[in-house]
């Protein structure tokens, strides 16, 4: 922890001493050492949104951990990594994201730029509608909501429902986005099933399983410093 905060306090110090007048202009030199700086950090960020998800229980409700962590931090910097869950006949999946972007400044709570961070992902579903992959594609207006964690730290949150007909079925996603500057991260939960299928249960038990995997962390393991 003291590391990161030490590799953070340089790298602003840093990005200081570059800026003329509170921004950047167009001749201004950055020092050629900063993009180091960032790797590590990103390294670091990296290492805690792992260990995130391994904390993630193995079973969440009636569904079971479907296979280990995908990573997409590899081919692209700041796609983090994710881990998915499935019912024991596939109808019900649930995929959890964790990722900052390459951007150190998430701070918890509904900020514009979670909510940028949000509609970016939800983008997704309007490409796949392109493409053909799904068809009729109806995307709720999100909402705000706040949940608390067992320790009884409150939690605020974006969240919105997708409507969609893949393969002649329509089947909803529950997508949510919840912002944590613990893990200088978002992390995202999206939770498919079929039209018919009452979820407000599973929403919740999905909810409460990837905010108290957060705060289970051991200490010294928290990313607990911001811009």
């Amino acid at each position: 922890m003291k590391k990161i905060a030490s590799l953070l306090l340089v790298f602003c110090l840093a990005s200081c001493a570059a800026d003329t007048d509170g921004f950047h202009g167009a001749d201004a030199v950055v020092p050629a050492h900063i993009p180091s700086l960032t790797e590590k950090v990103q390294k670091l960020v990296v290492a805690q949104q792992e260990n995130y998800l391994e904390n993630l229980p193995d079973e969440i409700s009636s569904l079971k951990a479907d296979g280990g962590i995908s990573v997409y931090e590899k081919n692209s910097r700041g796609a983090g990594f994710s881990r998915a869950y499935k019912n024991e006949d596939g109808s019900q999946v649930l995929t959890v994201f964790v990722y900052n972007g390459f951007d150190f400044g998430v701070s918890d709570g509904v900020t514009e730029q979670a909510k940028t961070a949000f509609d970016a992902a939800l983008s997704r579903f309007k490409t796949y509608e392109d493409t053909g992959l799904y068809k009729q594609v109806k995307i709720a207006d999100p909402l705000t909501r706040e949940m608390k964690s067992r320790t009884g730290k409150a939690y605020e949150f974006l969240r919105t429902t997708v409507s969609f007909v893949r393969d002649g079925e329509r089947r909803v996603s529950y997508v949510a986005l919840i912002p944590s500057r613990k893990l200088m991260s978002y992390v995202r939960l999206q939770l498919t099933y079929p039209n018919s299928f009452k979820a407000a249960k599973l929403q919740n038990a999905a909810l409460r399983a990837v905010i108290n995997a957060a705060e289970d962390l051991p200490d010294e393991e928290h990313v607990a410093v911001g811009f």
